[in-house]
């Protein structure tokens, strides 16, 4: 998820998601929770709001998605590791 921001931007990435079904919806939803607290939007909503915000809300948007993206991955992987060593 944190290329894909940063390869297609977060309003790409978020009607890319919004158009599947499965785990990059649920991941982009959880983002979208965290990006619009306390509102707790859903990724759709966080969209509407990308796409009505001025351009420095969308730079400041991207860059809190693709860290916390990159967060979530790492917290995966570490999950992922401790199942595979049980």
């Amino acid at each position: 998820m944190p290329s894909r921001i940063l390869a297609s931007g977060l309003g790409q990435t978020l009607a890319f998601a919004a158009s599947k079904k499965g785990v990059d919806l649920e991941v982009t939803n959880v983002l979208a929770k965290f990006l619009t607290r306390p509102a707790n939007m859903d990724s759709l909503g966080l969209l509407k709001q990308v796409m009505e915000g001025s351009v420095g809300a969308y730079r400041q948007m991207t860059r809190e998605a693709v860290y916390y993206a990159e967060g979530l991955k790492r917290y995966a992987v570490a999950l992922i590791d401790a199942q595979e060593r049980a």
